[in-house]
């Protein structure tokens, strides 16, 4: 629906079942609190396409050209 959008150009967290992992890494009492920042970063962005894709798909299935992002 909404091509020009591309998950596989995230840095690391890339799918929903990566999100989990990588969630569950950042749990983990044994994760550095670098890793934790990166995977904090990571999940940031993942997430963020995740939304804005989703209002792409509602402006295309509901035909609003106009509040194109």
């Amino acid at each position: 629906m909404v091509p020009e959008l591309r998950y596989d150009k995230l840095d690391g967290v890339q799918d929903g079942g990566a999100a989990m992992t990588a969630y569950l890494e950042a749990t983990h009492l044994t994760t550095t609190a670098e890793r934790k920042s990166q995977i904090h970063q990571q999940l940031l962005a993942y997430c963020g396409l995740d939304t804005y894709a989703m209002v792409r798909m509602w402006q295309v299935l509901a035909g609003r050209r106009d509040l194109m992002l």
